[in-house]
């Protein structure tokens, strides 16, 4: 007789690891920069709409050395990331940077 797939979040995580099942796919978020904290592996402090807020890191060295530059500009800026899944909280796990979201200006604003 088989038996039954244990199908918790853990079990499946190790499965991942050991190789029997596939990587699990990312998902893309997006949020608004509240605080950058410059020393921090993870320095940009994000906010989602539904109000969740998290630190989002993961940049390369190059985007790591742009941020000094940008700091001005940044809170208020919305940011892409991409994430495995959603916590019991709605906290995104495992956040890693993707891009900025530039808006660009309209004619009405021009």
């Amino acid at each position: 007789m088989l038996e039954p797939i244990d199908t918790s979040k853990h079990t499946q995580a190790a499965l991942r690891k050991m190789g029997y099942l596939p990587p699990q796919r990312r998902r893309l978020g997006i949020g608004t920069i509240l605080a950058v904290v410059e020393s921090s592996p993870k320095p940009l402090i994000v906010e989602l709409d539904n109000g969740v807020i998290f630190k989002l890191g993961f940049f390369t060295e190059s985007q790591t050395s742009q941020i000094p530059a940008m700091l001005n500009n940044l809170v208020g800026m919305r940011v892409a990331f991409n994430y495995e899944l959603d916590s019991s909280h709605g906290q995104p796990t495992n956040p890693a940077f993707n891009t900025l979201s530039v808006k660009q200006k309209t004619r009405a604003q021009q």
